[in-house]
C-alpha cells in the first residue's frame, strides 16, 4: 500500500487504506503500508497487523506531498510484493507507476477527488497545473483504477485512465447507526432547540456554509425554535460568525468547533436533519454517515453527491448557492413526516447494501484477484 498519510492521521482516503489493509491481514495476507513521516511518529511500527513504514517528508506548503516521493520509491523498491495499491493518484499513484515500470508489479490506483484536481483552491488543486502530467502518467500506467463516485470515474477517464471501476468509500455502520446517545453531549455542547439542523464541515469556502446560514434565516419564520449546529473549524469561522451576528441568529446558531470523529454519531442522532451545501465535492463520506444514523440529508447537486443522495428517495438535492432552494428543501422535509420516514428507510437500505466496509472489501478482493499476475 502506498499512501502519503496513514493512521493516526485520518480522512476519507486514509480510512479506506486502513480498513482494507486490516481486513487483508485478518484474511492471512501480508500488508505493508509505505507512508510519510508526520507528527514525529515512529519510522516503523505494526498497527493491527499492518507493517507501517514511514519515510522522510517535509511540512512545507506545496512541498509536503512531493517530498514523500523519493522515500516512498526507495522503500517500496526494497520489498517484493504481488500487488501495488496506491491511494490517491498523486503522489502515491505516480510512485506506483514508476515502481510498476521498474518491477513489472500490477498497479491499482484509488482516486478520491482532491487528487484529480477537483478542488482548485486547496491541496493538490493548487498544484494541479504542475502535477497534472504526473497524475495522467499514474492513471495511464495503472492496471485498474477505483473511483469513489461516478463523477470521479469520468474524471479519471478524461485524464487518461482505463479500466476504471466504481468502489465507494465505506461507512462504519457499527459506529454510525440510529439511536446512539451520549449523556455528556449536552454537557459539552450547546445544542439548542428543535428542529435541530446539523452540518459537519471544514469551514472553507468550497463547503458553502455561508449559504446554509443564509437559508436558515428564512427557516425561523416557520420554525421559531429551530437551531443550527455547525461542527467543524477552519479559516472561514470568523466571517461566518459575523454573518450570524449580522442576521441576528446568534441565539439559534451554535459553532461547535472541531468535534472528534467518535462524537459525530451522537451529534447526528441528537439532530433532526443533516445538511451540507458544498460547492465542490468528490463524494463526502459524511453524507453516508448521516444516512446510516437514519437522518434525512439535504445536499447540493455537485460532484459525486448525486451517487449517494438520490433526489426525493435518499434525500433532497438543491443547486449550489440556491439559498431559497435550500430553505424550501428544509421546510419540505420538516413539514412532511411521511417523506421523512420514506427517506430514512431508503437511506438505511442504501448504506447497508453499498457502503458497509464488508461490501467494499468484497469488491476490492475481486479486483485484487483480477489484477494479480
Amino acid at each position: 500500500m502506498l499512501s502519503a498519510f496513514y493512521y493516526p492521521i485520518t480522512a476519507g482516503s486514509e480510512v479506506f487504506t486502513q480498513e482494507i489493509s486490516e481486513r487483508l491481514v485478518k484474511d492471512g495476507h501480508e500488508v505493508h503500508v509505505i507512508t510519510g513521516s508526520w507528527l514525529k511518529l515512529k519510522w516503523r511500527e505494526n498497527i493491527n497487523g499492518v507493517h507501517v513504514h514511514r519515510v522522510p517528508s517535509l511540512l512545507i506548503p506545496y512541498l509536503s506531498l512531493p517530498s514523500t516521493i523519493p522515500g516512498m520509491s526507495l522503500a517500496a523498491l526494497s520489498r517484493k510484493c504481488d500487488i501495488i495499491h496506491a491511494h490517491l493518484a498523486f503522489p502515491s499513484g505516480f510512485v506506483g507507476a514508476l515502481l510498476k515500470n521498474i518491477t513489472d508489479t500490477p498497479l491499482i490506483t484509488t482516486v478520491q477527488g482532491g487528487d484529480l484536481g477537483i478542488y482548485p483552491h486547496s491541496g493538490i488543486g493548487r498544484l494541479f497545473p504542475l502535477v497534472s502530467p504526473l497524475i495522467s502518467y499514474a492513471l495511464r500506467n495503472s492496471d485498474c483504477i477505483t473511483a469513489i463516485s461516478g463523477y470521479l470515474k469520468k474524471r479519471a477517464i478524461d485524464l487518461g485512465g482505463k479500466n476504471v471501476k466504481l468502489v465507494r468509500n465505506g461507512t462504519d455502520t457499527k459506529k454510525f447507526k440510529p439511536g446512539v446517545r451520549a449523556k455528556t453531549l449536552t454537557e459539552k455542547y450547546t445544542l439548542g432547540g428543535h428542529p435541530r439542523l446539523l452540518t459537519v464541515s471544514r469551514l472553507v469556502p468550497k463547503n458553502g456554509v455561508h449559504h446554509l446560514i443564509a437559508a436558515f434565516f428564512h427557516i425561523l419564520r416557520d420554525f421559531p425554535n429551530a437551531s443550527l449546529l455547525i461542527a467543524g473549524d477552519g479559516p472561514e469561522r470568523k466571517s461566518l460568525q459575523k454573518q450570524v451576528r449580522d442576521l441576528g441568529l446568534s441565539e439559534h446558531v451554535n459553532f461547535l468547533g472541531y468535534v472528534d470523529h467518535n462524537e459525530i454519531p451522537y451529534l447526528m442522532n441528537a439532530s433532526d436533519l443533516f445538511i451540507r451545501t458544498s460547492l465542490e465535492e468528490g463524494l463526502g463520506i459524511v453524507f453516508t454517515e448521516a444516512m446510516a444514523c437514519g437522518k434525512p440529508v439535504i445536499a447540493t447537486n455537485v460532484g459525486g453527491i448525486p451517487d449517494v443522495v438520490i433526489d426525493g428517495k435518499t434525500g433532497i438535492l438543491v443547486e449550489p448557492g440556491d439559498i431559497a432552494g435550500i430553505a424550501e428543501a428544509i421546510k419540505k422535509i420538516l413539514s412532511s413526516p411521511p417523506l421523512l420516514r420514506s427517506i430514512r428507510r431508503e437511506s438505511l437500505e442504501l448504506v447497508k447494501k453499498e457502503f458497509s466496509w464488508d461490501a467494499i472489501y468484497k469488491k476490492m478482493l475481486r479486483i485484487y484477484s483480477e489484477t494479480a499476475r
